[in-house]
Order: structure tokens, then sequence, then C-alpha cells
């Protein structure tokens, strides 16, 4: 019925809009001349792409802008993070 197909369309996760894909690389240096630009994320908190996406597409973590900077401890360095469909703009930043 019409009421199942609700019921099923809402436990359907959103789409991601955040991926580790959706990233580009800003090297070891400070990034802080993004401050006032782009969110950057905690260090402390947040040390990977990966955690970062994860915590964006559940909502446990909010960005209320289109990109935020993220760094990761593997990479020793940081990334650009854009929402989907906005790589044009991030590399514009």
């Amino acid at each position: 019925t019409h009421e199942q197909v609700q019921r099923l369309a809402m436990r359907e996760p959103p789409p991601a809009i955040w991926a580790v894909e959706q990233a580009i690389w800003l090297g070891g240096e400070s990034v802080e001349h993004l401050g006032g630009k782009v969110q950057i994320l905690d260090k402390e908190t947040i040390f990977s792409a990966s955690t970062a996406v994860d915590a964006l597409n559940r909502g446990s973590l909010k960005c209320p802008d289109d990109f935020c900077v993220v760094y990761s401890a593997s990479s020793r360095g940081y990334y650009l993070l854009y929402r989907q469909g906005l790589c044009e703009k991030a590399m514009a930043l």
C-alpha cells in the first residue's frame, strides 16, 4: 500500500553529500589563512577525513557551509572537504 511505501522511504538514509573523494589536499602547512572563509575542524577531535565525512553525513558534526577543513593525522596535513557537486567552487577558494 501507499502507507507501507512511505514508511519504507522514511527508513532510507538521505544520500551522502560529503565523501572522502570530495577532498582537496592543502598540504601540511598552516591553514589559518582560510579561517575567515571556511570552518576549520578541531584537529584534536577530528583527525581524519573519513571520520569527518562520516560525522558530517550522520549529522553529529555540523558544517553549515559547503566546505570545511580537516586535519589528517595519517597524511600529516589538511584537506578541504566540499559538498557534493561543488568541486569548482572549492578549487576557487
